[in-house]
């Protein structure tokens, strides 16, 4: 296909390093790169992005000519699209959390958060709540110290984390926070954590021991 005929994804998550795209472009001067998977519809490129680009920058900056791309054209719905989107490895790109944060809500409705690895998807969580603008004044007073609030903010990215369990984590400080009254996820956290805390190692442990996951670790 042409390469002025492929369309750029603008949804695409991934990114690309400068060392990254030097790597890339000397595997396109050499001819091995895998061939673009391409959606039918629109001609947009599903898994290929960065080495579009590539060789486009080749031909614009660098005089280089490239008539025609090999590509795999996939004729399928939107759900099939985006899963080959998401589901694709280049080594040479990494996600752009920005735009997986942003594409995130479409990723879900479409049902294929499962096709990203639960650490990446720790990591979105992570970003999206960075992103929240909280006004520290509609706080409870003494919940939070605006200084620590603002300037000591630890982020906790908790790994391996089968999706039905994380349903029951975000349950459970759910539970917890509306006990309190609180809208903050640290405060029944901590809270747990404190409850935890106070319990001596016999009773920690009996409490280990009746539960099947944990009993396999002891």
């Amino acid at each position: 296909m042409g390469l002025y005929q492929l369309n750029l994804n603008e949804a695409n998550v991934r990114k690309i390093t400068q060392s990254g795209f030097a790597r890339l472009k000397k595997k396109i001067l050499e001819n091995v790169y895998e061939p673009l998977k391409v959606w039918k519809k629109g001609n947009i490129v599903l898994s290929g992005n960065q080495r579009l680009s590539v060789m486009r920058h080749l031909v614009e900056n660098d005089g280089y000519t490239i008539d025609d791309v090999n590509v795999a054209v996939y004729d399928v719905d939107e759900k099939t699209a985006k899963f080959i989107e998401l589901s694709d490895n280049e080594h040479e790109g990494k996600y752009d959390l920005d735009k997986l944060v942003e594409e995130m809500g479409n990723i879900e409705e479409l049902d294929l958060t499962d096709v990203l690895d639960p650490k990446l998807m720790a990591k979105v969580e992570l970003k999206s709540k960075e992103s929240e603008t909280v006004d520290v004044s509609e706080l409870d007073e003494g919940e939070v110290d605006p200084e620590i609030f603002e300037n000591n903010t630890t982020d906790i990215i908790i790994t391996n984390v089968p999706k039905v369990d994380s349903f029951l984590f975000y349950d459970t400080i759910a539970r917890v926070a509306k006990v309190m009254g609180t809208k903050s996820d640290w405060v029944p956290l901590k809270t747990i954590l404190e409850l935890v805390q106070g319990t001596d190692d016999d009773e920690l442990r009996e409490m280990c021991v009746t539960n099947k996951d944990m009993k396999e670790y002891l």
